[in-house]
């Protein structure tokens, strides 16, 4: 009898076993993955998202910059040739001079160094006496660099407007302007029409007496005294007047930024 027992209770034990097993697996629940795979799982399913949200969003897009376009400051001259550029201080007071004398009508503009045969040579266009630096102390031009431009003649100032600088076989482009210091002149000349008109009426003058004479008589010499007499006194009563304004060799000036 105690040899059953023992074999049953064991049989009991492994049914009771048996049976939690099964209620196990019927209930269909699995465990949960392990922490170490939901961190890496994580990040890649939200990038995508965080690049729409990039795209999305103007603002964190990086700005494009303009670089602003240069001016030249107030009281400064700006002197260009091509790409090149530079800003002289207006406190270099840039000294200029006339090489040679300039004469013509009150009011008139003068191209210098003006074309064709009225041209001046480049020895007698206007100069820069003293050598000029730009803002950092670099030279821009060297003394005796010449001046191109208009030159309005009026007294007792002429006016002077620069558009360019001679250095060497390079042509700067520059607006400045200089007071040039001038003289009016009133000139008298012969006039041809009133030494003509003069002779003439001598000339008739003298005919009409040389025949109103006693005898009549028309003599060669009378109308030719007549008329050299007439034409003299025609000639210096009845003159032109004109005028001209004058700029003296080696006049001096000053420029200042800017045209006039």
């Amino acid at each position: 009898m105690r040899q059953l027992i023992i074999p049953l209770g064991t049989l009991l034990t492994v049914i009771s076993l048996a049976a939690c097993s099964s209620d196990d697996s019927s209930s269909g629940e699995q465990a949960p993955p392990p922490a170490s795979q939901i961190k890496n799982d994580s990040p890649q399913q939200q990038q995508p998202q965080n690049q729409d949200a990039n795209k999305s969003n103007p603002t964190q897009q990086t700005p494009v910059t303009q670089t602003p376009v240069q001016q030249a400051p107030a009281g400064y001259f700006e002197a260009t040739s091509g790409s090149q550029r530079y800003l002289i201080p207006n406190s270099s007071l840039i000294a200029i001079d006339f090489p040679i004398e300039l004469a013509t009508d009150p009011d008139k503009n003068v191209s210098l160094p003006g074309a064709g045969s009225d041209a001046l040579a480049e020895e007698k266009l206007p100069r820069i006496t003293v050598a000029v630096k730009d803002m950092q102390g670099a030279p821009v031009f060297a003394a005796g660099s010449r001046l191109i431009g208009n030159l309005k003649m009026s007294a007792p100032k002429a006016i002077f407007n620069v558009t360019g600088v001679k250095y060497g076989s390079t042509v700067y482009n520059m607006a400045a302007n200089a007071e040039v210091t001038s003289v009016r002149e009133n000139h008298d000349k012969v006039s041809i029409t009133s030494v003509i008109i003069g002779a003439l009426g001598g000339a008739g003058i003298a005919l009409l007496i040389d025949g109103l004479g006693s005898d009549r008589s028309i003599t060669w010499w009378a109308p030719t005294i007549g008329a050299v007499t007439g034409g003299l006194a025609g000639g210096f009563l009845f003159k032109d007047n004109y005028s001209i304004v004058r700029i003296k060799a080696n006049e001096t000036a000053v420029l200042v930024p800017g045209p006039r």
